[in-house]
């Protein structure tokens, strides 16, 4: 399980574009779920699928949302993941859950990753933040 964020978006245009390069990658999966979404407001797409690896089945699920910059510059997509052996699923998809409940996007010209009171990381972009239950 994780959270990563990657330049790679204007290679690709959109996160549907991203996941059919990822799903490529990926070799023989069957897709249990895929749907558009928005996530903090920006376009997205959700996928839940399955691929044999060793003898064992692995269920991965991710959220990949997609930020355009306004003048094409620095576009960025962020990543919530969670890979896991099938019959693990249920119970780590709560976790996942939790930590897609507890990621938000921010907006601003010093934006910040904060975890609780304390300023982890200044920046000057879009950022993810963990809100830590």
């Amino acid at each position: 399980m994780g959270v990563y964020d990657t330049y790679d978006a204007m290679e690709y245009g959109s996160a549907q574009a991203y996941l059919r390069g990822e799903l490529k990658q990926a070799g023989s999966v069957e897709v249990l779920e895929k749907h558009e979404m928005r996530f903090e407001g920006l376009p997205a797409v959700s996928v839940r699928y399955r691929k044999s690896a060793g003898g064992a089945e692995v269920e991965t699920e991710e959220i990949i949302a997609f930020r355009i910059h306004p003048k094409n510059l620095s576009s960025i997509f962020y990543v919530i993941w969670l890979s896991t052996p099938t019959p693990h699923y249920e119970e780590d998809h709560k976790l996942f859950e939790q930590v897609r409940a507890g990621f938000h996007l921010l907006l601003g010209p010093r934006a910040s990753v904060r975890t609780t009171d304390r300023t982890l990381c200044p920046s000057s972009s879009l950022v993810l933040i963990g809100n830590p239950k």
